[in-house]
C-alpha cells in the first residue's frame, strides 16, 4: 500500500473514532428530555462507521434555546 493511501486510511478512521467518541460523551451529557428517541439506540447507532454519529449530531437531539 503506498503511504498516500496509509495516510489517508489512517486519517478517515481517525475522523471515524472521533465522531465516535464526541457523539458518545455528547450522549451521556444529555438528559433523557434533550434527546429524540432512545438513549440506548443512538449509543448503538453512534457505533457504525460514519453514518451513525452524523445522523445523531443532526437528528439525535433537541434544540437548545
Amino acid at each position: 500500500m503506498s503511504p498516500v493511501a496509509r495516510a489517508a486510511i489512517v486519517g478517515v478512521t481517525a475522523w471515524n473514532l472521533t465522531l465516535i467518541v464526541e457523539a458518545q460523551l455528547d450522549i451521556g451529557r444529555r438528559s433523557d428530555e434533550e434527546l429524540r428517541g432512545s438513549r440506548l439506540l443512538w449509543r448503538l447507532a453512534c457505533l457504525t462507521n460514519t453514518v451513525g454519529p452524523l445522523a445523531y449530531f443532526r437528528w439525535g437531539r433537541k434544540p437548545t434555546n
